[in-house]
Formats: C-alpha cells, structure tokens, sequence
C-alpha cells in the first residue's frame, strides 16, 4: 500500500516537472518571438501601411497575453490605432506607448517577475429610479392620468366624428325644402 502511494506521488511529481518544463519552453519562445517583433527595423523606422502596423501589433498582444496587465495596457493603444483618421501625431504617439508596454512585459518574462497588479474593469454607475424601465413605465402612466384628469377637468370631450359634423354644417347651410308645407284646410268632416 504504502509503495502505491509512493508510486502515485512519484508520477505526480514527474508530471508536474514536465509541465514546469513545458511552461518555461512557452515562456521562453514568447521571449524569442517578442524579441524579434521588437528588433524589426519597421519599429524605429515605421511601417509602410496602418494594416502592417496592426498586424505587427497583433502578433505583439497575443504573446503578451502572458503578462495580464501589459496585455490589458497594450490593448487599450491597440483600439486607437484602429480609429481611422488619426493624426499622424496621435498614431505615433500611441505606437511609442505600445512599444514601451511590449517592452515592460519583455523585461517582466525575462526576469520572471509576476504580475501583480490585477486589472479592475470599470463597473457601469447605478441608475437612478426613473432611468430604470420601470421608472419609465410608472412616469408614463402618471403622465398619461395627469393628462386624462385635466383633459376631464376642462371638458374636453375628444374629437367629434366627422360624418356627425358634417351633417350638422349641411342642415344649418341649406334650408329645409323636403318638409311639407302645411295648408290651410277645413275641418276634418265628420259622419253622422
């Protein structure tokens, strides 16, 4: 029994040296790869296109995602650069910024320094009551019994229908011509 638990121990050991091993073999081409993205002579000289600088920058973030809060930095910069219609100005300025961030996470790698810092996204403020739907709701109601109430109170009584109005205006417009005139008649006779 006791030679089982040390068998199992053992391989658990060993497959834990062989993960530290494939981590630091992962660290270490993320070294490489980074170092050459930054050695390129497009980085001081600058890239002949915006799309040779993204892809640049995209090759750069996915390694950098084994720094957290480079990574995060990085991207930040990253979504500027997609605004077209920069200035020249801001576009070189946010690229020397993503360098310098790139570099930092290089350093970081190289001398196997943890992140520490953990990256806290903003939290969307509380609304207030009547920005909420049902805020909205219960406005609109009010609103709406506001309106009834004072539409009641000053005798608005809603649109009269058409066909009714039309008829009175043609009424008082012409005179009554279909109405018998009444002639004066004798009496009724009566039979004895």
């Amino acid at each position: 029994m006791a030679q089982s638990r040390f068998k199992v121990i053992s391989k658990l050991r060993q497959v834990n040296d062989v993960d530290l091993a494939k981590e630091s073999m992962q660290t270490q081409q993320i070294i490489t790869e980074l170092k050459e993205l930054l050695s390129k002579p497009e980085v001081i000289n600058g890239f002949k296109s915006q799309t040779a600088c993204l892809a640049w920058s995209d090759k750069v973030a996915s390694l950098l995602q084994a720094t957290k809060e480079h990574h995060a930095f990085f991207m930040e910069r990253l979504n500027v650069l997609n605004v077209s219609g920069l200035s020249a100005d801001l576009y070189a300025s946010t690229f020397r910024i993503m360098v310098s961030i790139a570099n930092q996470g290089l350093f970081e790698l190289e001398h196997n320094m943890p992140s520490e810092i953990e990256i806290d996204t903003p939290k969307k403020p509380e609304k207030e009551w009547y920005e909420k739907p049902y805020g909205i709701i219960l406005l609109t109601v009010i609103s709406g019994l506001i309106l009834a109430y004072l539409a009641y109170l000053f005798g608005w009584n809603g649109p009269k229908d058409n066909t009714q109005q039309t008829q009175e205006q043609t009424r008082s417009a012409t005179p009554d011509t279909n109405i018998p005139k009444k002639t004066p008649s004798s009496p009724p006779v009566t039979k004895k």
